[in-house]
């Protein structure tokens, strides 16, 4: 019984750290994509550093 009451201890740590793991790659997509909506103006903001 013992061995199968920590199984299910597991099973449910798998389970909390999948979710969050999706919840932050969620998060991360959603700023990888506003990244993308703004990487032309930080790649101008970069060269005109590196001209001046």
């Amino acid at each position: 019984m013992s061995n199968l009451e920590t199984d299910y201890g597991t099973i449910i740590q798998y389970i909390s750290m999948w979710i969050q793991l999706n919840l932050s790659l969620n998060y991360y997509s959603k700023n990888i994509t506003n990244l993308k909506k703004n990487y032309p103006l930080v790649t101008v903001a970069k060269r005109k550093r590196s001209f001046c």
